[in-house]
């Protein structure tokens, strides 16, 4: 794991976030997927315009 970050680290433009391990990547999908399914269903709620919030 060492070597990746130095790896990553010696990048001119290094991700914002690494995945490492076997599972990260699945892991981070998930989260995203849960993420963008929760924003689907809440998008046709109706918004306050921005200025008119409580």
């Amino acid at each position: 794991m060492a070597d990746a970050i130095m790896a990553v680290a010696a990048l001119e433009e290094p991700p914002l976030r690494l995945a490492v391990g076997a599972d990260a990547i699945e892991s981070i999908r998930a989260s995203l997927r849960s993420r963008l399914a929760e924003l689907d269903r809440w998008e046709s709620f109706p918004r306050v315009p921005v200025g008119e919030g409580v």
